[in-house]
């Protein structure tokens, strides 16, 4: 996962340079990209409310929840196609949507599957990841758009994605990771209590011993 959160993040970066650029080139002003922009920020505000609205006990699956980081890939395709504004901005809700939603499941599931005690490392590993990628590709893309031109490189952006999201989701250990197993072994008065006991004892618990 954090491999492909990198990556992610990496074409997130190109398509937020490509972005602006086609919106001048293929739609001759910044029309385009101020309209997906803001149609992705509303979107990711409809996507967190949606998910916030939706608790409830059953469990999140991690592997449904995957999918919808591929809604982004419909923007760069939208633009790419030269679909009209209205069009990209459908697409990019759609994105902005999808993306804060799985981000909201994503760091649920961290939260309830890691113990206690290697919980910040984990999340320091996928920040690191995560961080690193879109720097890089808003670094990079500037130079493949030269290289190998804006509609290529938007192509790129949409089928890479894709590629990635249907792989981490067909992902056997993507597949297991949900709330069934942590209902189960919670114990009442500790979140992973059940945790600790599987993987051996609680740090404090060593140390009484």
């Amino acid at each position: 996962m954090v491999l492909g959160a990198a990556l992610f993040n990496f074409l997130y970066g190109a398509y937020n340079v490509a972005g602006p650029v086609a919106s001048l080139r293929l739609y001759a002003g910044a029309a385009m990209w101020a309209t997906a922009s803001s149609a992705a920020g509303f979107g990711s505000i409809a996507g967190g409310l949606a998910v916030s609205a939706g608790r409830s006990q059953r469990e999140w699956r991690l592997a449904a929840a995957v999918p919808l980081v591929g809604l982004y890939a419909l923007a760069p395709l939208a633009i790419v196609l030269h679909l009209d504004i209205a069009a990209v901005a459908v697409a990019a809700a759609l994105g902005g949507a999808g993306m804060t939603a799985f981000g909201a499941i994503w760091n649920t599931v961290v939260q309830q599957q890691i113990p206690e005690h290697l919980l910040s490392r984990i999340i320091s590993f996928d920040y690191f990841g995560s961080r690193v990628a879109l720097p890089s590709g808003l670094a990079i893309s500037g130079v493949l758009i030269t290289i190998v031109g804006l509609k290529p490189l938007l192509y790129v952006v949409a089928t890479v994605q894709l590629l990635t999201i249907a792989v981490l989701a067909l992902s056997p250990s993507v597949q297991a990771v949900g709330r069934q197993e942590v209902k189960v072994a919670r114990a009442p008065g500790s979140e992973f209590a059940g945790l600790h006991q599987a993987n051996g004892p609680a740090p404090n618990e060593t140390e009484e011993a």
